[in-house]
């Protein structure tokens, strides 16, 4: 049989194709993907270098990027309401000019609250006023256009989602002006997650519970140890199991430590906001002892005596297809979206903290940030883990813009690279989520902040 010699190819983001590595290499194909969202200039640096290109995209997942006033004018453009813990855009289909924007301060359900009562043709008292961070008349305004906007939808973000109160408050706000919700969960895949009913069912079972009372944990991919106070707790657990793809500080403190595949060795199956399963396949590479979670699984049921349900992606696509009557094996490469029986919201009586306010805002990343300085190029592509702060809050703290720094934020112990922004208002920062520290307003300890002075140093 005969099998096709593997074909050298090049993978990066459109801006980001160095010259002085690439010299004036051609390519017979470009693939563009998420093309949509590309703008022409960042597309012309690969399309200079190729014969044929692809531009690919799923034109129901994301909106294009128009930054052409007349353009958007013409109705090229679906562009919703954005909601997030800074400011918020009104961007209706019908306007002419996109960018409309009312800042507020942070608080969620207080301002969806406000709106609201606006909504209702209510008066507004003076804490739902200060909630809108803008005028009332400005506030009716952006009510008034989205109730008049067709197809209107509100984009609920991690923010919002993040607590309870906000979350019913967004979808009580979306109901009176008539427009409908696309939720956008805190993490990849949390749709996923969530039409298994993945949560726990009990305080105990809640993940800052497990991390402080269970005898014996199994932590994958995550790491708790970040935070001084949870490190010292996971020690007096009896077992600690790890299972990672590098040595944490969790899994220094290990009694167990298990290699973990990465993403792109692993088989399964990814929900996306429009609801669509998408096949996910492994890269056909050499993973060595590297076992997925559901390797984690057949071990521990070969431990206890025991074939437990999940031990392979196989025996978890046999469970799933009895819960959701969807065979997950059968998937095409563009995914299907499934009708599924309405399921009743499973019960869960885990405690919320309350709200809190802070300094430091931490913001859903598209990459797991913690990663970036283990490879050496992409760190150098992108940087590392970026502290947006305000000029004036920069020259107060004696940082400037690029330099590496160490401050806890929230408990934890993070690395950044400052950004000095106007985009930020005075008094705010914001740094990128981790898997174990969720979006949401936190405290930093500015007087625990580090400047790295050796790297500044050598810039000098």
């Amino acid at each position: 049989m005969w099998t096709p010699a593997p074909l050298p190819s090049i993978t990066a983001t459109t801006t980001s194709l160095d010259s002085r590595v690439l010299g004036d290499r051609r390519f017979d194909l470009a693939v563009i993907d998420e093309a949509c969202q590309s703008t022409e200039p960042g597309c012309w640096i690969p399309l200079l270098r190729c014969d044929r290109v692809v531009l690919a995209g799923d034109h129901c997942q994301l909106p294009p990027t128009v930054v052409s006033r007349e353009a958007a004018a013409e109705g090229v453009e679906v562009r919703p309401v954005l909601v997030g813990p800074v400011s918020f855009l009104l961007l209706a289909k019908e306007e002419v000019g996109a960018g409309d924007s009312v800042a507020y301060a942070g608080g969620e359900a207080e301002l969806f609250r406000a709106l609201t009562a606006l909504a209702g043709g209510g008066q507004l008292t003076d804490e739902q006023r200060a909630a809108l961070g803008a005028d009332e008349a400005a506030a009716r305004q952006l009510v008034d256009r989205l109730r008049s906007a067709s197809d209107g939808v509100l984009v609920v973000g991690g923010f919002a989602l993040a607590r309870r109160e906000a979350a019913e408050a967004a979808r009580a706000f979306a109901r009176a002006v008539g427009v409908k919700e696309l939720l956008v969960g805190p993490m990849a895949n949390s749709h996923g997650l969530e039409l298994l009913g993945v949560l726990p069912s009990h305080e105990r079972y809640a993940f800052p519970g497990m991390l402080q009372e269970a005898k014996a944990l199994i932590v994958s991919h995550l790491d708790p140890a970040k935070d001084p106070d949870v490190a010292a707790s996971l020690k007096e657990r009896e077992l600690l199991v790890v299972h990672d793809m590098f040595l944490t500080e969790t899994a220094r403190l290990a009694d167990v430590v298990l290699p973990a595949r990465s993403v792109y060795e692993k088989d399964g199956t990814v929900v996306n906001l429009e609801g669509r399963f998408l096949p996910v396949r492994a890269a056909p590479v050499e993973a060595g002892q590297a076992e997925d979670f559901t390797g984690v699984v057949r071990y521990l049921g070969e431990a206890l005596g025991e074939r437990l349900e999940g031990r392979s992606v196989r025996s978890a696509r046999r469970v799933l297809k009895r819960r959701l009557e969807l065979d997950l094996a059968e998937l095409p490469d563009n995914g299907v979206i499934p009708r599924l029986k309405a399921r009743p919201a499973p019960k869960v009586t885990t405690r919320e903290a309350p709200a809190a306010g802070g300094n430091v805002l931490i913001a859903p990343s598209m990459a797991r940030v913690e990663y970036l300085h283990r490879n050496p190029h992409l760190n150098a592509a992108v940087g590392g883990p970026k502290l947006s702060v305000n000029p004036a809050d920069a020259e107060g703290l004696g940082v400037m813009d690029g330099a590496e720094v160490r401050l806890r934020v929230g408990g934890v112990w993070r690395d950044a690279v400052v950004r000095v922004t106007e985009a930020v208002p005075a008094g705010l920062m914001t740094l990128p989520a981790l898997p174990e520290q969720g979006v949401g307003l936190v405290q930093a300890d500015l007087g625990s902040l580090v400047v790295d002075q050796v790297r500044l140093e050598v810039a000098s």
